[in-house]
């Protein structure tokens, strides 16, 4: 039997921690929902240690929780229990309670300690810590932030294994290790794409009122026909669903028809709700719509009877 959920779980998305022996990482819906799931993985403002107090403690801090709801929501979603603070207020009471007498001995070995601490305590430099390496986490938020800077550029994977790249690096950090293009393509890309997966489902399997199916069909470079689907989901987020190559069937319409129906299908299984779906005028898009339409009405108007 897992471990118990605490009052939060619904305004945070659990992402695998890189040291297995650690708490989930838990990463603020608000937040994804702002930047998207890979820049909110990469944030040390966006997630938190997946513990109660350190949850709540995020959402009284988050701006972007803040613009999503209400004062009086936000009040009633704070006010959650918290085991921590039971455990709090159970030691300041056996405090209050236990007899405390000072001896002379105390103060004086009190007095002692303040001075002995005042005299030894020293200023430290940002310059101390610029040779240190990276923490396991530090590393994968480093390679997270790398993948963002390649795919928003449109830079090729080898750019990091470029000898004036290494050397930039090198100057400013000599501690720190560039990722090569096959840790990019064969490692950090298939782990962020998982985490976006992730985050996709999770935002429209909890979209309360439903998403919006967009379709549309493109012929890329190689010449292949390719059907896309996104969701928009109830507060216009857009959430891009699949891509897949139709070359062989993009002109008939039962095709066309089966898949739509696939895509209806699969979202039921993971407890999306479709409301509609919306495509261009092609005649075997309109059609299969149509006909997919006065099914769904001949089922509705059946459950009735």
């Amino acid at each position: 039997m897992g471990k118990e959920q605490h009052n939060f779980h619904d305004f945070f998305f659990l992402a695998v921690p890189d040291n297995p022996k650690a708490n989930k990482k838990a990463v603020c819906l608000s937040c994804i929902r702002k930047y998207t799931l890979p820049v909110a993985l990469t944030n040390p403002d966006c997630f938190v240690s997946n513990k109660a107090k350190l949850c709540r403690s995020h959402l009284k801090k988050c701006l972007n929780f803040e613009r999503e709801y209400n004062e009086d929501e936000r009040k009633e979603i704070l006010s959650h229990h918290v085991p921590e603070d039971e455990k709090k207020i159970s030691n300041q009471k056996n405090i209050i309670n236990e007899p405390y007498i000072e001896s002379e001995d105390d103060s004086s070995k009190t007095v002692k300690t303040n001075t002995s601490t005042s005299t030894t305590t020293k200023q430290t430099f940002l310059t101390g810590y610029m040779l240190c390496p990276l923490s396991k986490q530090d590393e994968s938020h480093f390679e997270n932030l790398t993948l963002c800077m390649i795919v928003s550029n449109g830079l090729p994977f080898s750019f990091m294994e470029n000898k004036e790249t290494q050397d930039l690096f090198s100057f400013i950090a000599p501690a720190l290790k560039l990722p090569g293009r096959r840790a990019i393509s064969d490692r950090i890309l298939p782990k962020s794409a998982n985490q976006l997966t992730e985050t996709i489902l999770q935002v429209a399997s909890n979209d309360k009122i439903g998403v919006t199916a967009a379709f549309d069909g493109w012929t890329n470079i190689k010449q292949e026909h390719l059907f896309g689907v996104v969701f928009i989901t109830s507060q216009g987020e857009v959430l891009i669903w699949e891509a897949c190559d139709i070359s062989d069937q993009r002109s008939k319409t039962e095709d066309v028809k089966l898949l739509i129906q696939s895509i209806m299908d699969d979202a039921k299984q993971k407890e999306i709700q479709i409301n509609c779906f919306v495509s261009d005028s092609a005649g075997e898009y309109a059609a299969a719509r149509q006909v997919l339409y006065i099914k769904f009405i001949y089922l509705k108007f059946n459950a009735f009877i």
